[in-house]
């Protein structure tokens, strides 16, 4: 084979760096994938930390809200009522869907890479 009309490259060589190209790529996404677990722990650590602990909601109420708000379902049995939580959450539902989007587009990289 003749790579980028340059110089020959063999079967071994071609090979080897089709290997390397692809081990590349995994740990590529395995950096995405951390990168996406880190943010989804922010998000709940910060729901968390506004929630129940600076406004006394309970801890289960607030996990279900984070889920619930993280999801986009929005069931509207918990809500907020000042306006400073009504900005925080916002923010946060402008981040959870940034969120679910770039999860959405690893896990559709991987079934279009998959054989």
């Amino acid at each position: 084979y003749k790579w980028l009309g340059q110089r020959e490259i063999s079967g071994d060589d071609y090979d080897q760096s089709w290997t390397s190209m692809q081990d590349l790529q995994s740990k590529s996404l395995q950096a995405h994938l951390r990168l996406g677990l880190v943010c989804v722990v922010f998000y709940f650590l910060a729901i968390l930390c506004y929630f129940w602990a600076f406004r006394g909601w309970a801890f289960l109420d607030t996990c279900y809200f984070a889920i619930a708000t993280l999801m986009t379902t929005g069931y509207g049995d918990f809500t907020p009522s000042s306006h400073s939580e009504k900005m925080f959450l916002c923010l946060m539902a402008f981040l959870s869907v940034s969120l679910i989007a770039g999860i959405l587009g690893m896990i559709v990289d991987v079934l279009m890479d998959a054989p």
